[in-house]
């Protein structure tokens, strides 16, 4: 996830990092060091890796917070002479997927120097099944910090399937570090109450398919992540991107709303993320990145555990894509 910095620089917010050597074909040892977070800070067509310990003996750059625990950043934000990264913090319980989510915290480090100044609790009450911060949108319009999160509510619509709904909570940009500052969605306006927070609309939204059958969804399972609506757009003045069901479905999908936190309805398919053997997760959709002169979609490959089939270890199978939207699918 990239994080303008005020001078003009970026920097990339990573999870697991390889620390190795990349041979001609892709392939990584799978003995390489994996770090569990790192930033690439990127200064014009310069980018230069940030993590910790030293020169073949690379650590996290956020130091882990227990023994089998780690963090993985989620979203970022500027504000005055700091960055503020809202992190997954994640414990190995030895399960299918081999790890699971404790809760949100944040990390702060000072600027222009990136220098880790301190760890604690998210301002926000942020859980498993309340993830604020898993998306951040600081929107200078309002004077705005936004931050999403999507929960599992039980089934949608009468059909017996499980299903997420994002919610969205903000605080002024030049006060969120102060819990009392936060307010969340209830449907109607901004409550001071965590309890009264209620899931964003979703009109329009694709039916998701599911060989044989499909099933109606309110908007998608993944953290929507939002953008202000591209230079010339009608009818709208914010974007949505996020993947309709996350890993399990291989679009990235756009919305469009008149407020960060919507009413949004579904627009289009802006990318196609099939990749045999893999799975695909996380998606964003960037306006201006350094060195670019259109929209950019980003989201993450992995080897999929509901594939038979072992994939060998490389860059192609393990990291972010970076890719065009489809023709015409931007609104």
């Amino acid at each position: 996830m990239p994080v303008p910095l005020p001078d003009g620089r970026v920097v990339w917010l990573f999870g697991d990092t390889y620390i190795g050597t990349v041979y001609a074909d892709g392939s990584i040892l799978p003995n390489d060091h994996l770090v569990n977070n790192s930033f690439v800070v990127q200064s014009g067509r310069c980018f230069t890796p940030l993590m910790g310990g030293a020169q073949r003996a690379r650590t996290d750059l956020i130091p882990d917070p227990a023994p089998n625990q780690w963090y993985w950043p989620a979203s970022g934000v500027v504000s005055g002479n700091a960055l503020f990264v809202f992190m997954w913090r994640i414990e190995n319980d030895g399960g299918a997927l081999g790890f699971h989510v404790l809760d949100m915290r944040m990390a702060v480090f000072s600027l222009p120097n990136l220098t880790l100044q301190s760890i604690g609790p998210a301002p926000i009450p942020a859980s498993p099944d309340r993830p604020y911060g898993a998306a951040a949108f600081g929107d200078a319009t309002s004077g705005y910090l936004y931050l999403y999160g999507a929960n599992s509510l039980g089934p949608s619509n009468g059909v017996d399937e499980p299903e997420q709904r994002n919610f969205v909570a903000r605080a002024p940009l030049n006060a969120f570090t102060f819990p009392d500052t936060w307010t969340y969605w209830d449907g109607i306006g901004w409550s001071a109450s965590s309890a009264a927070a209620t899931p964003m609309t979703f009109a329009s939204t694709p039916p998701f398919a599911f060989p044989p059958s499909t099933y109606p969804i309110d908007g998608p399972a993944a953290p929507l992540n939002v953008s202000p609506a591209p230079a010339g757009a009608v009818g709208y003045s914010y974007l949505g991107t996020a993947k309709l069901l996350d890993a399990l479905s291989a679009d990235v999908s756009v919305f469009t709303a008149p407020t960060p936190n919507g009413p949004w309805t579904y627009r289009a398919k802006v990318a196609d993320t099939v990749f045999p053997g893999l799975s695909t997760y996380g998606a964003a959709t960037h306006m201006s990145l350094p060195g670019t002169t259109s929209p950019i979609v980003v989201f993450s490959t992995n080897d999929s555990p509901f594939d038979s089939g072992s994939i060998p270890l490389s860059i192609q199978s393990y990291g972010p894509r970076f890719v065009a939207p489809l023709m015409g699918s931007l609104p």
